[in-house]
């Protein structure tokens, strides 16, 4: 794979997730965001056995974080991930044991502002509040950023082009000529 390949995944990607929220499927959209932070922290990470969680906020410490205004950390975001994704709630085993705040999402026309003053009447210390198009905005915004380091630094590229071949090809090169060839075998056996 190369940068222009990768480019246009990751393009496609950062697509589907507006469509989600032009189309207000705000849940799947914020698993496609998520979904798409754990692909570009398995892409970039060095270390190979990192744990997900780790590849994760490295990634989002590094690019996400810096692109916002937010209140919340990368594990409260990586917490924020695992409920959305494993059992799409806002709850996370992080979460249930104390370690993180939730991520509460405002989104259209509402404000996160005024759902942190919800949060402060209530005088909550478990949450924390975001605005879905901030945060889509903020990804857009690390991907770019992340497409112009891979750029500077050819080595970390090479191993970034290196994993991104192995992103899911719904025909992969040596199947499409194995159903051409079958393709070819049949019509002649007539």
């Amino acid at each position: 794979m190369n940068a222009n390949t990768l480019r246009a995944n990751l393009s496609n990607l950062l697509k589907a997730i507006d469509l989600c929220i032009e189309n207000k499927l705000i849940l799947p959209g914020l698993i496609l965001m998520y979904c798409t932070v754990d692909a570009l922290g398995w892409l970039d990470t060095g270390d190979p056995k990192a744990s997900v969680q780790k590849r994760f906020t490295g990634w989002v410490d590094t690019y996400l974080l810096p692109m916002g205004n937010f209140k919340f950390t990368s594990l409260e975001l990586y917490a924020a991930r695992c409920g959305l994704v494993h059992t799409y709630s806002p709850d996370s085993d992080l979460f249930k044991n104390g370690r993180v705040r939730r991520i509460s999402y405002a989104w259209g026309n509402a404000k996160a502002e005024d759902l942190d003053e919800a949060i402060k009447v209530l005088n909550s210390k478990t949450d924390v509040a975001v605005h879905v198009s901030e945060l889509y905005n903020a990804l857009d915004s690390a991907v770019r950023r992340f497409q112009e380091d891979l750029e500077k630094e050819p080595d970390r590229a090479r191993r970034v082009y290196e994993r991104a071949s192995h992103f899911f090809d719904p025909l992969p090169k040596e199947m499409a000529e194995e159903v051409a060839k079958l393709r070819r075998d049949d019509v002649g056996n007539v």
